[in-house]
């Protein structure tokens, strides 16, 4: 067996083709420009692994394919420095037998391992019978999937899907190539029994040869699939699709990646984390451009970056399975050396979180924020300025670009309330973190904070009599 064959997009690209390259993957479906850049040939086969971006999550990357070898990629990318990872909870497009059970109003199946799906469409299912079905939305969090009860098979070049139609990768661009599968496609339909043809982006590279036999080897499958279901009572896994992993990076990390990019094309300090949130930047090319005659240090940068007395700028709050949550708009009271202090009025009703305190009309908070802290600290004010509790939220590293604040929560807060009572709160998810981040560094910034409770406070604060 030859090395792991690696696909690479996004703006993390030239640098993990480089350390990929260096660890012994096989880097395939390059670009001209990473080609040149590593020095290698360009290489067409299909990958076992593709990494690229998640747009949903800028920043963020998705590394897709095969088990097994996306579980060796995950370990070589991790091992660059701490970031978030999840995987999901089951493999995209894997195929189960499973059994109908009514939960609430709505009618799952069970897939087995405490793992449950939704059907996708109007089907009618009945509980207690089984059913053939396959994974077309996995999580990275949680227990519910999508399925849908029809078989998807995955091929290196082809897909067989449900409803007899043809589809071509978006990624597949070149009319003459386009109007080649569809050919092909037509033809394939009428031996498909109903199912549908989607021509995978590597699908470009192949000649027809290549794809009548993959095409043939998914029947072969899906004929066995069919005798599969009658061999299995309980939920099963009898088709393995492919795995997703999740990878989110800190700031840390992606400093590491710009060395790594510096040593084969000239690399602004701040390269992966200005392109993170501002993705096409002319500005962003001329550092890099200029890079080699004032090589800047990171603590410069993240300092440069820091926003000023009286701008706005916004809160992102990133759970580690992607879920984006804006804790909205706030303004900038104080910047000095490594903090800001911003300050929010509180809209809504209810209680604050972990405080049991309500909210009231004309409640502000401030937000402390150190770059050299892992944790954030909001505390909330009423009206005439009296203190009303402080949160304390465990988190990565923070990243401060273009105005916008964003770190990834790492499940565990800690409480200060008005009275100076200290408590950990969340303290059920301390289980999960495991899945998500190294267990012993959030458990030692909990501790700290925990000796060491803290005040958002501001000298300034507005006080209404």
């Amino acid at each position: 067996m030859g090395p792991i064959k690696v696909r690479i997009r996004g703006i993390h690209s030239t640098a993990l083709s480089k350390h990929l390259h260096d660890k012994g993957f096989l880097i395939v479906q390059a670009s001209d420009v990473i080609a040149s850049r590593l020095g290698i040939e360009i290489i067409r086969e299909p990958p076992d692994v593709t990494i690229k971006d998640v747009e949903k999550l800028p920043g963020s990357f998705m590394i897709i394919g095969s088990c097994d070898a996306v579980n060796a990629v995950e370990e070589h990318v991790l091992e660059l420095g701490p970031a978030v990872r999840a995987r999901s909870i089951v493999p995209l497009h894997s195929v189960y037998v499973g059994r109908a059970f009514q939960r609430g109003d709505e009618i799952l199946v069970d897939l087995g391992g405490g793992i449950y799906g939704r059907v996708r469409g109007k089907y009618v299912l009945t509980p207690g019978s089984k059913y053939v079905v396959s994974i077309v939305g996995t999580r990275f969090h949680g227990n519910l999937v999508d399925v849908t009860l029809d078989v998807w098979l995955d091929g290196s070049y082809i897909s067989l899907i449900p409803n007899p139609r043809i589809v071509i990768s978006r990624h597949i661009r070149d009319l003459a190539t386009t109007a080649r599968l569809t050919a092909l496609g037509n033809r394939m339909l009428e031996r498909a029994g109903g199912y549908g043809i989607k021509f995978r982006s590597s699908a470009r590279y192949a000649d027809d040869n290549a794809l009548e036999s993959e095409f043939e080897v998914l029947l072969s499958k899906l004929r066995e699939v069919a005798e599969a279901v009658r061999s299995f009572e309980e939920p099963t896994e009898i088709v393995r699709g492919e795995c997703l992993t999740l990878i989110i990076p800190t700031r840390e990390y992606r400093f590491k990646l710009h060395r790594i990019r510096n040593q084969v094309t000239p690399t602004f300090t701040a390269h992966h984390m200005i392109k993170s949130i501002v993705r096409n930047s002319p500005l962003l090319n001329l550092l890099d451009g200029v890079s080699p005659l004032c090589n800047v240090d990171e603590e410069t940068v993240m300092r440069g970056l820091l926003p000023q007395r009286g701008e706005e700028v916004r809160l992102i709050h990133v759970k580690p399975w992607g879920d984006i949550y804006v804790l909205g708009k706030g303004r900038v009271v104080s910047s000095h050396d490594s903090e800001l202090v911003v300050e929010r009025q509180i809209r809504g009703k209810g209680l604050y979180d972990g405080l049991g305190v309500p909210k009231e009309v004309g409640d502000i908070a401030l937000t402390c924020i150190d770059i050299h802290r892992k944790y954030i600290v909001h505390t909330y004010y009423n009206r005439r300025g009296q203190e009303k509790g402080t949160y304390i939220n465990i988190n990565s590293d923070v990243e401060i670009v273009s105005r916008i604040v964003r770190y990834v929560d790492l499940l565990v807060d800690v409480t200060v309330s008005s009275n100076g009572e200290v408590r950990v709160v969340d303290s059920e998810e301390m289980n999960l973190i495991g899945k998500y981040y190294d267990v012993a560094e959030v458990m030692s910034t909990v501790k700290y904070v925990t000796e060491n409770p803290q005040v958002c406070t501001y000298s300034g604060l507005r006080r209404v009599n």
